[in-house]
């Protein structure tokens, strides 16, 4: 699974300022993250549903995906009270590629797979590293505080700089996502800018 990701985003070449997070990762002595969240299996009992969501382009990867994410470690990194949006803490799921507690080690970065059901809303949040997504299935709506609101889909990718205030929506499909952090404080959440958890206008 690694090394389809890694394949994947080095045919991109709008990933190259973030593939050294996945290239070469030393696997980890552990291989199982720590991250004090709750374990999300119930939320990827339906994720063969993204199967129908790839384009052409990312089709294999999901594929190959679809046959591996039960050895992978699934999680949702917000609990109740948060204001992280509507659906975050009962439907969405992630899991860690490399990172620290990863299954694989990078030094200054972190790379996993993001799960979302429909009608989840991710509200504006902002953190120190850099973020990107690779949207391998499915579609969404992404808004920054420079830009407003978009939608993209399946082989489109995102990038949100560094503090920047961004947000997302799922409507009637659900999405599948392959994220990563670049740069400093990799292990603090995000900050929210509502704390009602309401997405921008």
């Amino acid at each position: 699974m690694h090394k389809l990701a890694h394949d994947y985003l080095s045919s991109k070449p709008e990933f190259s300022d973030f593939l050294p997070t996945l290239r070469g990762a030393p696997q980890t002595a552990s291989g199982n993250p720590e991250l004090g969240a709750k374990n999300a299996g119930d939320v990827v009992a339906s994720i063969e549903d993204v199967r129908g969501g790839a384009s052409n382009y990312t089709k294999e990867l999901v594929q190959r995906f679809l046959e591996n994410h039960h050895d992978l470690d699934w999680w949702n990194a917000y609990k109740e009270g948060d204001p992280a949006g509507k659906g975050m803490v009962d439907r969405t799921a992630g899991c860690l590629l490399t990172g620290e507690a990863a299954p694989f080690s990078a030094e200054r970065g972190c790379a996993g797979f993001f799960y979302l059901h429909p009608n989840v809303e991710y509200s504006a949040h902002a953190h120190e590293p850099s973020e990107i997504y690779v949207i391998l299935s499915g579609r969404a709506r992404f808004w920054d505080d420079q830009a407003g609101w978009r939608e993209a889909g399946a082989g489109d990718i995102v990038h949100m700089p560094s503090m920047i205030w961004h947000a997302m929506e799922t409507r009637e499909y659900p999405i599948l996502i392959l994220w990563a952090w670049i740069g400093n404080n990799l292990g603090k959440k995000p900050i929210f800018r509502d704390n009602e958890g309401k997405l921008p206008q």
